[in-house]
């Protein structure tokens, strides 16, 4: 395949090389990029290393931001001013905590 030295990677190799249609390549990348192993590009993507977890976590939280955002909206629906919540790490769980500024006097427990 002709990925480059840099990890750089052109969806027309992985059709060639693959023998797959246009579509399964882009889908595929889609999610690959979705999960933070490869940064797209116009016409490819790049691999992101573990050395790069900055970079990992800034695609994850921009990936799928606006339905981040409503999830979060939505889950402070149901949290009233007072209650004890308890939040796991995530980027989707930061778009929950986000939602949660107008609250009074709650309780959080972040594990």
């Amino acid at each position: 395949m002709g990925c480059k030295a840099s990890g750089a990677c052109l969806v027309d190799d992985f059709i060639a090389t693959l023998e797959v249609s246009p579509v399964i390549v882009r889908r595929d990348l889609e999610r690959l990029a979705g999960k933070s192993y490869v940064k797209c590009f116009y016409g490819g993507v790049r691999l992101i290393s573990p050395e790069e977890p900055i970079e990992r976590l800034k695609l994850r939280t921009d990936a799928f931001l606006e339905e981040k955002r409503r999830i979060g909206a939505e889950a402070s629906e149901f949290v009233d001013d007072g209650d004890s919540i308890m939040l796991h790490a995530g980027t989707t769980v930061m778009e929950v905590a986000r939602s949660l500024r107008g609250k009074r006097n709650l309780k959080v427990v972040v594990c």
